[in-house]
C-alpha cells in the first residue's frame, strides 16, 4: 500500500508555464484522502517550490525537498526534517570552479527570504534574472566570501547542456567527493543547472529522510520524475514512475512509464498506484 507519494516538479507535475493541471491536483487530492503523504521534491529554491504548494488545497502537499532535497521540511505544522549545507572550503572552490568554467553562479544561503547572491563580477544569465530579481543581491568579492563560508544551501549557475557539463566537470575536479555535483533542466527557464550542495544533498536522501520521518517502509512509496538527478529516487520507492518522453536512463531505472508532461501524466500514475490499487 503507497503512503508517500514523492514527486519531482518541473518537467512531471509542471511544465514551462509552471501550472499544475486540475486532473493532477484532483487525483493528488484524492490521494491524500486515502491516507497518502504527498511530497515535492525538487532542484528548486524553497521560494520557487512554494508557488506551486499553494496551486492546490490547504493541507495536500505534506512536505516539500527544495534546493534538490537540501532543505527537507514538513509544512502543516511547520517542521525542518533534515537541512544539509556545503562546508566553507568546498563552497569557495565551487564556486570559483563554476566561474573559472565560465559561469556566473548564484548563492543560496537559506533563510526566510530566500535570498539570492551573486558576485558582482560575474552574475548569472539575464533570463535567469529576471524571475528572480525581487531576491537577488550583487556583492563584492569580500562579502561573497563571508556568505560562501557561512555554508550556503547550494551554489547553482545556468547555461547551456555544454556549459554546465563543463561546470559540473570542474566543480568535481576541484572539489572531488566534498561536494554533490548534478545536472538539472528546468523548463521555466528554458536551461540547464549546474547545481552543487553537500554530498547528502539528493533527492534520493531527502526521500530516505521522509521515509523515517513518516515511519514508513520504501516499498511504501511511489515516486514520479523525469531527469537524472530523479533516478536515485525512482529506484529507491517501492514504485518508480518516469514520464514519458523523458531520457533513457530515467526510464530504464522506472518500474513504469506514464504519459508526457501536459497529459496529466502524474494523475494516471496516481490512478494505477494508489487510488485504484
Amino acid at each position: 500500500m503507497i503512503r508517500l507519494i514523492a514527486l519531482d516538479i518541473d518537467g512531471t507535475l509542471v511544465g514551462e508555464d509552471s501550472q499544475v493541471s486540475w486532473l493532477d491536483q484532483a487525483a493528488l487530492s484524492a490521494a491524500r484522502d486515502k491516507g497518502c503523504a504527498i511530497a515535492l521534491i525538487s532542484g528548486r529554491s524553497k521560494g520557487t517550490v512554494l508557488p506551486i504548494v499553494e496551486q492546490f488545497d490547504k493541507g495536500v502537499i505534506a512536505a516539500i525537498g527544495s534546493y534538490d532535497g537540501a532543505l527537507v521540511e514538513m509544512l502543516d505544522p511547520p517542521e525542518v526534517v533534515v537541512i544539509r549545507r556545503l562546508e566553507a572550503d568546498a563552497a569557495l572552490r565551487s564556486f570559483d570552479a563554476l566561474v573559472d568554467a565560465g559561469m556566473g553562479p548564484e548563492i543560496f544561503p537559506g533563510g526566510e527570504d530566500d535570498p539570492v547572491i551573486e558576485w558582482d563580477e560575474a552574475g548569472p544569465p539575464e533570463e535567469w534574472r529576471l524571475f528572480n530579481l525581487w531576491r537577488l543581491e550583487a556583492v563584492d568579492r569580500a562579502e561573497l566570501e563571508r556568505v560562501l563560508t557561512s555554508g550556503p544551501i547550494t551554489i547553482s549557475a545556468m547555461g547551456s547542456l555544454e556549459q554546465a557539463t563543463a561546470g559540473i566537470d570542474a566543480v568535481r575536479a576541484a572539489c572531488g567527493d566534498s561536494v554533490s555535483a548534478s545536472l538539472t533542466f528546468s523548463p521555466r527557464y528554458g536551461g540547464y543547472f549546474a547545481q552543487v550542495a553537500s554530498p547528502e544533498s539528493t533527492k534520493t536522501h531527502a526521500l530516505d529522510a521522509l521515509v523515517e520521518r513518516l515511519g514508513i517502509d520504501d516499498s511504501q512509496v511511489l515516486a514520479v520524475g523525469d531527469w537524472l538527478n530523479d533516478i536515485g529516487m525512482l529506484r529507491k520507492a517501492g514504485v518508480g514512475v518516469a514520464m514519458g518522453g523523458c531520457v533513457d536512463e530515467v526510464q530504464e531505472a522506472a518500474d513504469w512509464v506514464t504519459g508526457a508532461i501536459g497529459t496529466s501524466a502524474v494523475a494516471r500514475a496516481v490512478k494505477r498506484y494508489v487510488l485504484d490499487a
